[in-house]
């Protein structure tokens, strides 16, 4: 799953590296975060951004989408990792 390809509407769990990637103009994922995150100013998804040890904190409100270049994530079975896309490409 990529971040273009989020849902309008999605509730989603924003890991620190996405914004990251967006503000420091990352050569190969800054601008597909960059894109994401202009779509939640544009209230098209509903962010719920934290560190991501608070896994058990998305689980208790029901949040089962994080926003994420962190691998690790998809040893989490519940969880829909959306990451960014390579745009050099």
């Amino acid at each position: 799953m990529i971040l273009s390809q989020v849902p309008s509407g999605e509730r989603i769990f924003i890991d620190a590296n996405i914004f990251l990637y967006s503000v420091f103009g990352h050569a190969v994922y800054g601008k597909s975060c960059n894109d994401f995150l202009r779509r939640a100013e544009n209230d098209e998804i509903m962010l719920t951004a934290a560190d991501a040890a608070h896994l058990a904190a998305m689980e208790s409100f029901g949040i089962a989408s994080m926003a994420s270049n962190d691998w690790d994530f998809q040893r989490v079975p519940w969880l829909k990792l959306w990451r960014p896309e390579n745009m050099n490409r």
